[in-house]
C-alpha cells in the first residue's frame, strides 16, 4: 500500500516537471534566448526577503543581474547573489525588489514593479493621465540591463488612483505562484 502512494507521488511530480520543462524549452526555442535551466534547492532565511536558492553558480555561467523565468516565459525575479553552485534569485515580491515594466495598454504605460514583503506585487509611478485597467498584461520594459523586454511579470487585479498624488499605482496578480517555484531558467543573453 505505502509503496504504491509512493510511487503514485513520484509519478505526479515527474509529471509536472515534465510539463514545466517542456514549457521552458518551447520558450527558450520559440524566442532565441538563451538560458540555463536550474531548479530550486531552497528557500531564503530573511524573515523579510523573499528568495530561492538554485543549484546552478559561477561554474554554470550565472551572473548577477540576469533574469529568472519559469514555463514559457513568465518572469519570477532575478539573480542577486552568485556562488560557485548556487546562486540565490531574488524573486518579484520581494521588499527590495525593483524591476523596470511596461503595461500591454493603449498608453504602454511605464513604471516600476515592486514587492512587498513576499506578499504583494504592486506597479508604482504610473503618470495619472494614463488608463490602466483590471486584466492589463504588464511585461518587463527591456530598460534594465540583463533584463529583456517583454517577460510577462503579471496582470493587473486593481488601480489605486488619488487625484492629489501625480502618480497611479496597480495592484498585481503575477501569473505563477511564487511560494511553488520548482524548475527555473537563467536567461543569459537578451
Amino acid at each position: 500500500m505505502h509503496n504504491s502512494l509512493v510511487d503514485t507521488a513520484k509519478l505526479i511530480q515527474l509529471q509536472e516537471e515534465n510539463i514545466l520543462l517542456r514549457e521552458q524549452l518551447h520558450f527558450s526555442t520559440g524566442t532565441n534566448k538563451e538560458g540555463i535551466g536550474a531548479e530550486a534547492i531552497g528557500r531564503g532565511i530573511d524573515p523579510i526577503a523573499t528568495t530561492i536558492v538554485i543549484n546552478r553558480g559561477s561554474r554554470d555561467g550565472i551572473q548577477v543581474g540576469r533574469a529568472v523565468v519559469v514555463g514559457n516565459g513568465i518572469f519570477i525575479g532575478k539573480i542577486v547573489s552568485v556562488h560557485e553552485k548556487s546562486a540565490i534569485v531574488q524573486l518579484i515580491n520581494d521588499t527590495q525588489s525593483r524591476i523596470a515594466a511596461t503595461i500591454l495598454n493603449h498608453d504602454h504605460s511605464l513604471g516600476i514593479v515592486e514587492g512587498g514583503f513576499g506578499i504583494s506585487v504592486r506597479l508604482k509611478f504610473i503618470p495619472q493621465n494614463e488608463e490602466v485597467k483590471v486584466g492589463d498584461i504588464v511585461v518587463s520594459s527591456g530598460l534594465q540591463e540583463n533584463i529583456p523586454r517583454g517577460l510577462v511579470i503579471g496582470t493587473v487585479e486593481a488601480v489605486e488612483k488619488k487625484p492629489q498624488e501625480p502618480f497611479q499605482q496597480a495592484i498585481l496578480r503575477p501569473l505563477r505562484n511564487l511560494n511553488d517555484i520548482t524548475a527555473v531558467m537563467v536567461l543569459l543573453s537578451r
